[in-house]
């Protein structure tokens, strides 16, 4: 029986098993598959990056729905688990079995087929099983030799593939949180929720050239952790939420004038959640009867971009959208089809193994004591955070006068820089690149800019960095000082660089640019696709 939305709560109407979620997740799929139709047949023109000025596309909205209903679901399994190693094996078991299905299919069906080398070299290639090597998901790796190299879009095998590393870090990023009973506190996650949203709406002034986390963009993870968040708040308020068709009919007007008028992600991380949810639970019809075939919507987002390829490849490495759109979809279809049957459903079924009894004959230790030493640390954490959620304005005012001289020196500007820099982002403008924390330089693109704090009396900036033997474009730099040339210099590829130029700062706040005469446009052999113009290793006002 259907509940009645405007009485029953979002958590009651969890509770039955009459929902479409696998129809919106499916249909989200296939929105997907139609949106890459576009640039894998060389049209700029996807119609809703052309509706929303540019704002998004039809393929970041099917994401973002992905995000949403995965942070209801995953956070609701992490409560319905005994603990967090049942919690993480039916992640593992729901993600990497397809996704190593594909790979295999990718590398050793499509690959052999459409290479332009030789079967045997194809096959001795190291690129070959290297490809495989995305199954651990960081890095990811995104070609096979000889692929797909006249395509319009020849730089990938299977572009979708690059959410599964952001969706696996936020079941991890639950994990976490529920391990250390921080999920029992919705109000806390609700905070959590606020600041990511709050750094996604300011990333530009928060951290300007991005940075990275297990080699992921950190912009992309906040913007893609929000969506996923605002899941997982339906879930830890669903007794208090109750779906109205006035509250998404308002909503669905905003998100319209937002198209014109700017503002669509962060209206839609709003607005989004809730409507997904009425949508989900609106009264039963036949439509239901699709999850009869299987949950087809894994399956459906891991093949449709290689299909896509393979459809582009045969028709000369480009065609119409449309073309390549309903031609892809039946082949697609069968190969989720499949996928499920033969795949991701027999690999569920193992999530009733006893993995503690399973290896606990084999194993060294006694998984008994480990249990009771993990939950003790778990009890132990929730007894810490309930002390902190109680506190009162006096202890208030301690933390947050301590964090407020932390936050105060991490956000400083320094007049000495070594990488890879640890402290606040902010200070960089314009063209750095996203660094690794292991890397003890940073590379920037022709014009990049840093503030930088000043002595009182006349100081020198020094600026070490390097040019790569293969950046011959690269062969003058010149330095400014809030937009003011003080320096130029003329450099070789293959050397260092060295400026040293006097500067007058008065003590003050100074932003400190480099610009070079060009950028090195990578060829296709190259790893990095990135245009740069030189790496910097130091930078000191003495």
């Amino acid at each position: 029986m259907a509940h009645n939305k405007n009485k029953s709560s979002l958590g009651t109407l969890l509770k039955g098993r009459e929902n479409y979620f696998d129809l919106i997740r499916l249909f989200a799929a296939l929105l997907v598959l139609f949106s890459h139709a576009y640039p894998l047949s060389g049209n700029d023109n996807e119609p809703l990056l052309v509706l929303s000025n540019g704002q998004v596309t039809f393929g970041n909205l099917a994401v973002y729905i992905f995000f949403i209903i995965s942070g209801l679901l995953i956070t609701q399994s992490y409560f319905y688990s005994s603990s967090l190693i049942t919690f993480l094996k039916s992640r593992i078991l729901r993600i990497f079995p397809g996704l190593l299905g594909v790979l295999l299919f990718s590398a050793f069906i499509i690959g052999p087929l459409f290479t332009t080398l030789s079967l045997k070299d194809y096959l001795q290639d190291p690129t070959t099983l290297d490809y495989l090597k995305a199954v651990f998901l960081f890095p990811m790796y995104w070609n096979l030799p000889g692929v797909f190299e006249t395509n319009i879009y020849a730089d990938s095998v299977n572009g979708s593939l690059w959410t599964i590393p952001f969706e696996f870090l936020c079941y991890l990023i639950i994990g976490c949180l529920g391990f250390f009973k921080l999920l029992k506190h919705r109000y806390l996650m609700l905070f959590i929720t606020i600041c990511t949203f709050y750094y996604f709406m300011f990333n530009k002034t928060i951290s300007p050239v991005g940075g990275r986390l297990f080699e992921l963009e950190l912009n992309t993870l906040v913007e893609l952790s929000l969506f996923f968040f605002m899941g997982s708040l339906l879930f830890l308020f669903r007794d208090s939420l109750y779906l109205k068709k006035e509250i998404v009919m308002i909503g669905i007007v905003i998100l319209f004038l937002s198209l014109s008028y700017g503002g669509f992600k962060p209206l839609f991380a709003v607005i989004a959640p809730y409507s997904i949810m009425y949508l989900a639970f609106l009264p039963k019809t036949r439509l239901q009867s699709i999850s009869k075939y299987g949950d087809l919507s894994y399956g459906v987002y891991l093949y449709a971009f290689p299909i896509q390829q393979i459809v582009a490849h045969l028709f000369g490495g480009s065609t119409s959208p449309w073309i390549n759109f309903l031609i892809s979809v039946p082949v697609v279809l069968m190969l989720a089809f499949l996928s499920w049957h033969i795949i991701e459903k027999n690999f569920m079924k193992l999530k009733k193994v006893n993995l503690t009894k399973l290896l606990s004959p084999c194993a060294k230790w006694d998984f008994g004591k480990v249990s009771t030493l993990i939950d003790g640390i778990s009890d132990h954490t929730e007894r810490i955070v309930a002390r902190i959620l109680k506190l009162n304005w006096s202890g208030f005012l301690v933390i947050f006068t301590a964090f407020i001289f932390l936050f105060s020196f991490y956000n400083s500007k320094p007049s000495v820089i070594e990488f890879p820099y640890l402290k606040s982002e902010s200070i960089f403008h314009d063209g750095w690149l996203p660094q690794s924390s292991n890397e003890n330089y940073r590379w920037i693109a022709q014009r990049a800019g840093v503030e930088l704090s000043f002595p009182s009396k006349e100081a020198t900036i020094q600026i070490e960095g390097f040019i790569p033997e293969s950046f011959k474009e690269v062969n003058h730099v010149v330095l400014y000082v809030d937009n003011n040339m003080i320096h130029e210099l003329d450099v070789k590829n293959g050397e260092s660089i060295i400026i040293r130029a006097p500067f007058n700062g008065k003590g003050q706040t100074h932003l400190v640019t480099l610009e070079f005469n060009a950028t090195h446009k990578p060829s296709q052999d190259e790893a990095d696709q990135r245009e740069m113009s030189a790496l910097i290793s130091k930078i000191v006002i003495d």
